[in-house]
């Protein structure tokens, strides 16, 4: 899923950088401050849930975008409440591309 992530973005992004759990995100944040987040919900170790309530804590400002494979009303609350701007689920990826213009 990460290589398929990055090959949809990687003409659009300075950089990206990968992580394989929430909490390798949140230590990536912290070392690079990207413009934006792609967060998959599904995470070993921490939640993209979590993690976006902790990068969200410490960084108001983040943009993030919650990719998931699920699409119901309680996954797409659970997803904003901690600060996502954007849920896209996983079989519309394309659809993240035009998170680049997305504001908090």
């Amino acid at each position: 899923m990460r290589r398929l992530i990055k090959s949809v973005v990687e003409d659009i992004a300075m950089s990206v950088y990968e992580c394989k759990d929430g909490s390798e995100a949140l230590a990536a944040y912290e070392n690079h401050l990207p413009e934006w987040v792609v967060m998959d919900i599904e995470m070993n170790e921490m939640n993209g849930i979590t993690a976006t309530r902790e990068i969200t804590e410490l960084h108001p400002e983040a943009k993030i975008l919650i990719l998931t494979k699920y699409d119901s009303g309680r996954i797409r609350e659970q997803a904003k409440q901690p600060g996502a701007l954007k849920f896209v689920r996983k079989e519309d990826l394309v659809l993240i591309r035009e998170f680049e213009n997305c504001s908090p």
